[in-house]
């Protein structure tokens, strides 16, 4: 007799994650065949694999520490319902250590199954793996699925339901990013899909492995969107404009304030807008797109801007010792302006919106002919598109993320009012983000550094890019936390009282101060 299994299981880490651990549910859904057993593991598995087969029970997995990427080409992707006379078997690191023994005995009862030192959720649960969906097949399906969480983040969760109002849910990997609303498959529409992804930031090997894992095969007909922040060196600017160009059939690109710093390679540069030519040049000799174009009828529009302080407009924290915008944000140093531009009042936001001027023709032109139009910029052309400054470690983040400038070339393009196809990618602040606000969707969809996707409730290795338009608008990036959190609750940007976490932060730092 055939029958269904789902295991989950979570992890023990050490204290000085602290983490909580909680254990297996296992749900039989039909009786087992007493001739069914789960085939032998290797000692140690790093990464997902899986297989269809008759004889299923008699075959051994061979599981490589690999990246999933290598070890499921896009051939083996079954995602799908599957009309195969046999079993097909999913099976997912654990993440935990072997010396958690309490937390393993489950695993001792089936044959020998090793469990590998903990790796990141994102990578031992590829999403392209995950059959979150329904089935018509009658044969078996192996489900096995690791969860996260933390005491800090459950302090932080339960205070937030405690304030009035306040309507917060704890998101479980599978449950949050079901697989039909992930694009990442070979794709056999005659359009092509776009996908976006921002905050790249291949200085890091981390992330630059990450841009070299992605298939060379699932996106040769689709466009990508790239909101800045790439690479401060040149060199791994082009080499990762390179791969994504590789990669997709057309790759569109806006500068970030980390693409133009200076204090490596001062010596290449007059200045910050000699590198921006610079990197201007190599897009151009790369075939990376950086003005307006249209794409089998999608118009796609970059959108050149800065960050200007007047952009924050809400009240700001008092009563705890915040410092400077120089000493917390590096651009005032690593960037090198001429004298008549500086960060210090509105003249880099000019700057940067006039050269969106010599577009205009082209711009006047897809908006005509273009039903579908996505624009895109590196900064934030909004303030509700940031946490209030009382959720922030520095609350004075809104003054050096976003532009005026930019929201009105913005509702230029889309109408004031918006539309229904009306969207708008950005990056800058590494906050996953999906919300409709006055009838324009505004996306960020960043990779962002390796220490903050181990933070991040929904990762990024394994759904990057994300899929904005596939023969329209895609489903809403869920779980992005904060966007998420004020769809349900009011922003109150007159409350200035600290959140718990941040409070707690600044009288650690009062404390180390001796203050």
């Amino acid at each position: 007799m055939q029958y269904n299994f789902c295991a989950i299981t979570t992890l023990s880490l050490s204290r000085s994650l602290s983490c909580s651990a909680f254990m297996v549910l296992i749900l039989l859904c039909s009786s087992p065949s007493p001739s069914c057993s789960l085939p032998p593991f290797n000692s140690t598995i790093n990464a997902c694999s899986y297989y269809s087969s008759a004889n299923w029970p008699r075959r051994a997995m061979d599981l490589s520490c690999s990246s999933w990427q290598q070890v499921l080409p896009a051939s083996c992707l079954y995602n799908c319902l599957t009309d195969s006379s046999g079993p097909r078997v999913s099976n997912v690191s654990a993440g935990m250590r072997t010396d958690h023994s309490k937390n393993i005995l489950w695993v001792q009862r089936w044959r020998r199954m090793g469990l590998s030192c903990f790796s990141p959720r994102e990578q031992a649960l590829p999403a392209r793996c995950m059959y979150n969906c329904r089935s018509e097949s009658a044969e078996t399906r192996v489900f096995v699925m690791s969860c996260l969480y933390t005491n800090r983040l459950k302090k932080s969760m339960l205070w937030l339901r405690q304030q009035k109002g306040m309507n917060v849910c704890w998101f479980s990997r599978q449950t949050a990013l079901p697989a039909r609303y992930l694009h990442n498959c070979l794709s056999d529409r005659a359009g092509p899909r776009v996908f976006v992804v921002s905050d790249l930031h291949t200085d890091y090997l981390e992330n630059m492995s990450w841009v070299r894992r992605l298939s060379s095969v699932l996106y040769k007909k689709d466009v990508l969107i790239v909101a800045g922040d790439v690479a401060e060196m040149y060199k791994n600017f082009v080499n990762t404009m390179s791969e994504l160009r590789d990669r997709f059939q057309v790759v569109f690109f806006v500068p970030g304030n980390h693409d133009l710093w200076c204090r490596r390679e001062g010596e290449n540069y007059l200045d910050s807008l000699e590198k921006l030519d610079m990197l201007l040049d190599a897009c151009r000799e790369l075939g990376v797109s950086t003005r307006p174009r249209t794409i089998d009828g999608v118009g796609i529009i970059p959108l050149f801007s800065w960050y200007h302080k007047s952009f924050d407009k809400e009240k700001d924290v008092t009563g705890v010792r915040i410092p400077s915008l120089e000493m917390a944000c590096k651009d005032f140093h690593a960037c090198k302006w001429p004298e008549e531009l500086s960060n210090n009042d509105a003249s880099l936001s000019q700057y940067f919106d006039l050269l969106n001027e010599k577009n205009l023709n082209a711009m006047e032109q897809i908006r005509k002919k273009s039903n579908q139009i996505i624009t895109f910029s590196h900064f934030v052309p909004r303030q509700e598109l940031c946490p209030e400054k009382r959720m922030l470690f520095y609350p004075n983040l809104p003054k050096i993320i976003g532009s005026d400038p930019l929201e009105v070339r913005i509702r230029s393009i889309h109408g004031q009012k918006g539309n229904t196809s009306a969207c708008h990618v950005f990056g800058h602040t590494h906050f996953c983000w999906d919300a409709v606000l006055d009838g324009i969707r505004y996306v960020q969809a960043p990779l962002a550094y390796p220490r903050e996707r181990k933070r991040r409730m929904n990762g990024g290795e394994d759904w990057l890019p994300f899929c904005v338009y596939d023969c329209g608008l895609t489903e809403q990036l869920s779980p992005s936390f904060w966007s998420d959190y004020y769809t349900k609750n009011k922003r109150e940007p007159e409350n200035t009282e600290l959140a718990p976490w941040v409070a707690r932060f600044y009288r650690r730092i009062g404390r180390r101060d001796g203050e």
